[in-house]
């Protein structure tokens, strides 16, 4: 019964609220509210925000060929990935076989994977200290072990924000090598 009114309730919103559906295992499954960000709001991003954006051609491409992304409007023709921000401006991360490690404090479910779920090395970053330039951020969803982010891609401009994603409705979960969702998200 709960279920049938968050549909119903998302129904009413949604001629006027921009919604996205997110099946992928990056952030939660499940509906989010998107809301556009412009130059001047991206200073107001902060560690926890769900965000929408493109990566670089290069890193786009890659994870296209990969089966990582879909395809979409980004650079590369890929889809934007979802993912939290982690670390902004004059925050230290470290990358370590261990796992992310921002500020001192390592993030759980943040160690690299050396090969995805089709058994292939997956490309990154060189281990090691970074301190977060203005206008980066660094995205991370250790909400699962399997999520293709930042600790293989390193920072992301602020300028390939897109959007701010907030949950409305979700289902969490835990991704596997071979889940039902291909590749690693």
């Amino acid at each position: 019964m709960l279920l049938v009114a968050g549909l119903l309730a998302v129904w009413r919103l949604a001629p006027k609220v921009p919604l996205r559906v997110n099946l992928s295992d990056s952030i939660p499954i499940g509906l989010y509210r998107f809301s556009p960000i412009g130059s001047k709001d991206a200073s107001k991003l902060k560690v926890g925000t769900i965000v929408l954006a493109c990566l670089d051609r290069r890193w786009s491409t890659y994870g296209v060929e990969r089966r990582y992304l879909g395809r979409g409007s980004c650079p590369g023709n890929a889809s934007p990935i979802g993912k939290p921000i982690v670390a902004t401006a004059g925050a230290i991360v470290g990358v370590t076989g261990r796992g992310v490690v921002v500020n001192g404090k390592l993030l759980e479910n943040t160690r690299p994977m050396p090969h995805d779920h089709a058994g292939r090395v997956v490309e990154g970053i060189a281990p090691g200290d970074y301190v977060v330039e203005r206008g980066y951020v660094w995205l991370v969803a250790n909400h699962i072990a399997l999520s293709w982010d930042s600790r293989y891609f390193g920072p992301v401009p602020i300028s390939g924000v897109i959007g701010v994603l907030r949950p409305m409705l979700v289902v969490r979960r835990t991704a596997r090598w071979g889940s039902r969702v291909p590749g690693v998200r």
